[in-house]
């Protein structure tokens, strides 16, 4: 089975976390965290430290 992410070379780290997170539906925990606890699971903050950290991946 092929899981289709849409990562483009020049993405940065924390966008590509994103998307395979999306494809593969942890971002919908992440959502049943949030209303099951009612704290913020950081996935935001993560993705944009991380895409401070690794600006551009190069894709090969």
């Amino acid at each position: 089975m092929k899981v289709r992410t849409n990562i483009k070379a020049g993405m940065g780290l924390g966008d590509c976390v994103a998307k395979i997170a999306h494809a593969l539906n942890l971002d919908d925990i992440a959502k049943k965290y949030e209303h099951a606890s009612g704290q913020s699971c950081g996935c935001k903050e993560r993705q944009e430290i991380l895409n401070k950290l690794v600006p551009h991946i190069p894709l090969t």
